[in-house]
């Protein structure tokens, strides 16, 4: 009897873990995913643009990212962003996961 309400414990600890910690992760991927191909379609985009453009795609998958932790680079036939943003997760309140986001792209021509 004890040895099954600690298994049935432990899984509900687990279910309860996964249950807040899916969510953000999900957003954070499908974020990365929207930014990527926002990079690829924006040959002639000014950064401005790129930036407010990303800080949308951010609100719209209701990830707390602040504009100005937008970077914007250039490279060879490549644009790069860098963002960063502090996702607090529940079963962790006291510690927060601060994903980083860098994301490089060949625009399209």
């Amino acid at each position: 009897m004890f040895r099954n309400l600690v298994k049935l414990i432990i899984a509900l600890l687990i279910a309860n873990a996964l249950y807040q910690f899916v969510p953000p992760y999900v957003r954070y991927v499908q974020f990365g995913d929207a930014v990527h191909e926002a990079l690829v379609f924006s040959k002639d985009m000014p950064d401005a643009v790129m930036a407010e453009r990303i800080a949308t795609i951010a609100d719209e998958h209701g990830v707390p990212l602040d504009r100005d932790a937008i970077e914007i680079r250039h490279e060879v036939g490549k644009v790069r962003v860098d963002a960063s943003y502090v996702q607090v997760i529940r079963p962790f309140a006291a510690k927060s996961c601060q994903p980083n986001i860098p994301m490089t792209a060949s625009p399209s021509a």
